[in-house]
């Protein structure tokens, strides 16, 4: 790779001439076409006023079965879990603890 410093410094200005050119050309076609402008303006108006059902989407696809499986794992594993680490759990640590003393 060639360093930056020795590049001629015409080189190093073809980013800045080119965006000045399109910027130049830019002016020169809006200026010369309002009515694109009008209708650039109408357009953004247009898709502003419309509902895409982005949250419908986000719900739908998103949520609810995010919502279903915690639903599913819940009803499932919870009384599993109660099980290992319920009532029954704590009486036999406490009859493992009694005959670890004698």
């Amino acid at each position: 790779m060639i360093d930056a410093e020795f590049i001629p410094f015409l080189i190093k200005l073809i980013p800045l001439l080119l965006s000045l050119i399109a910027l130049c050309l830019a002016l020169i076609l809006s200026i010369q076409s309002l009515a694109s402008i009008t209708y650039v303006i109408n357009s953004k108006t247009f898709f502003e006023s419309c509902k895409w059902f982005y949250n419908e989407t986000i719900n739908y696809y998103l949520s609810l079965p995010t919502i279903i499986s915690g639903r599913h794992f819940f009803e499932q594993y919870e009384k599993r879990i109660l099980e290992l680490h319920g009532p029954a759990f704590i009486v036999s640590l406490i009859e493992l603890s009694s005959s670890n003393k004698n």
